[in-house]
């Protein structure tokens, strides 16, 4: 449900190509048009949609601001630590899924994929270990 705001977009975004600067300008629109998708129905899970991109300091898509002041402050705790595991998953699927340089091994100079999660998630080390769990044979971890 988290990128059910990519059923707007052209297909092709979506099947695997390194995108251009323009593409991903288009691409960044999923999270609120996935937002918008459920937040009359499912507010909770619109919110986790809308913020799964934001929760990293060049993210994108909702900000914190949206809650509903009348929530208690324990439901948006839980929704920024649902966020948090949505976008950690979400950046290792999409790592997984594109031809990179790092993966291939062309570029030496680049951190393994726990060395860019443990930078991008800073205060998600914990999180990220339990993620990466299944992933440590394929060796980019």
């Amino acid at each position: 449900m988290h990128d059910i705001g990519k059923i707007t977009q052209p297909h092709p975004l979506f099947d695997g190509h390194n995108i251009s600067a323009e593409e991903y300008l288009e691409v960044k629109k999923h999270v609120l048009a996935g937002f918008d998708a459920l937040k009359d129905y499912y507010l909770f899970t619109a919110l986790c949609a809308g913020l799964h991109h934001s929760v990293f300091e060049k993210g994108y898509g909702l900000k914190a601001d949206v809650f509903p002041k009348e929530w208690h402050m324990g439901t948006v705790k839980k929704i920024l630590e649902i966020s948090a595991i949505i976008s950690i998953c979400d950046f290792i699927d999409a790592f997984l899924q594109r031809k990179t340089k790092i993966k291939d091994g062309s570029d030496k100079k680049a951190p393994d994929l726990k060395g860019m999660l443990y930078k991008k998630y800073p205060e998600d080390h914990k999180t990220i270990d339990i993620a990466l769990k299944k992933y440590k044979n394929l060796g980019f971890v």
